[in-house]
């Protein structure tokens, strides 16, 4: 199971902290990551740059209104999103010893959420990747194909109503 680690900090603490302070919160990072790494269980992350650096995107009548700051609009004291980790776990139990392990004086706050894939895009990402280690005659399904895939864009075969994969309406 997909989670996300969102790690969330109040940039005046994070301004305040001394050179040492934040290099024993660095190390702590990497580490974890190191960890996480040999176990498979780190899919990505990031830190994120302070919300004074952030630009937000708002849908806007005629064309999306930009403005600079969080998207929160809250202050120096409040906890703004400062890091992420994408992991890869067997259990929610698992993702919350981590989020556990993160919490310190900088990072008072973690969220945790399961990642989800509602468009199937994973799917179809990993089944043309897939695609790409077959031969060129054979869609992500394994059926040979006459025509060019619309989906899988692999041969030449169409996955739909009337075709597929190079299969006619009766089948031929």
């Amino acid at each position: 199971m997909k989670y996300a680690i969102l790690m969330y900090a109040a940039p005046r603490h994070t301004r305040a902290m001394s050179e040492s302070e934040l290099d024993v919160i660095a190390r702590k990072h990497a580490q974890l990551r190191d960890e996480l790494t040999a176990s498979s269980e780190l899919a990505g992350g990031a830190g994120l740059v302070l919300p004074d650096e952030t630009t937000v995107l708002r849908l806007g009548a005629e064309e999306p209104v930009v403005r600079e700051g969080a998207l929160s609009g809250r202050g120096e004291d409040e906890e703004h999103l400062t890091a992420y980790y994408e992991l890869d776990c067997e259990t929610l139990d698992r993702a919350k010893e981590i989020g556990a392990y993160v919490l310190d004086h900088h990072v008072t706050s973690v969220e945790i959420r399961r990642i989800h894939d509602t468009g199937g895009q994973a799917r179809l990402t990993e089944a043309r990747l897939t695609a790409s280690l077959r031969e060129p005659e054979q869609c992500p399904l394994g059926i040979r194909v006459r025509r060019r895939c619309r989906i899988c864009a692999v041969g030449r075969g169409r996955h739909g109503a009337r075709a597929r994969c190079g299969r006619s309406r009766r089948g031929t």
